[in-house]
């Protein structure tokens, strides 16, 4: 989880890093033609491939500390009570879609960093590189990118192996349970008949 929240914020850098290289080279070449611009001018930097996995990163990252963190939560804080059948359902089938989520990430982030680059149009990749050189334009040559790959490879690994162990932990349960478990869905009903017996004693 504190992997993934790391390569999470590495990948928000990089992304807010070539936003401004978007930025800088358009308003620095703003006044130069272009026919594939819609007014005929101006210089565009294409950088969308990369900004679109870094998306998918941060919104998985944050959703696996979400969710394993919540679950975490309720561990640490209730260890002995027995959660109801919905809420085990809901916390398997997020942790599987946060899985699948998190090895999409990593699969669509290693092919673009290693393999993808910025494209300039309305001026030459060599006159946009002489005005703003940094973020690279060729993603693979640039440490953040890399270390953003890195970190979401391990933050991925971590989470599948953590969806594998939350699945067992939950058969365990439901097999073996707890000698002093006691249900939710339980001790609220009988909290409640406890009240409703108090009330309709009648004075002796």
């Amino acid at each position: 989880m504190l992997t993934g929240l790391a390569a999470e914020c590495t990948a928000t850098y990089s992304l807010s890093k070539y936003e401004d290289l978007q930025t800088h080279i358009e308003t620095w070449f703003s006044t130069r033609p272009n026919p594939t611009q819609p007014n005929g001018v101006g210089a565009h930097l294409y950088q969308n491939d990369l900004i679109d996995v870094q998306i998918v990163t941060i919104v998985f990252c944050v959703l696996t500390a979400c969710i394993f963190g919540a679950d975490f939560f309720f561990l640490a804080m209730f260890p002995r009570q027995v959660y109801p059948r919905w809420y085990d359902i809901a916390r398997r089938g997020s942790a599987v879609i946060v899985s699948l989520g998190m090895l999409a990430a990593a699969l669509g982030s290693t092919i673009v960093v290693a393999s993808h680059s910025a494209v300039v149009s309305g001026v030459s990749q060599a006159e946009a590189v002489a005005v703003y050189a940094h973020p690279p334009f060729r993603y693979a040559t640039w440490a953040v990118n890399i270390a953003y790959v890195v970190l979401l490879w391990v933050a991925t690994v971590g989470v599948i192996i953590s969806t594998v162990c939350m699945f067992l932990a939950i058969a365990h349960e439901h097999r073996h349970g707890h000698p002093d478990a006691t249900p939710l869905s339980d001790e609220k009903t009988s909290h409640v008949a406890d009240a409703k017996a108090e009330t309709e004693v009648s004075p002796v």
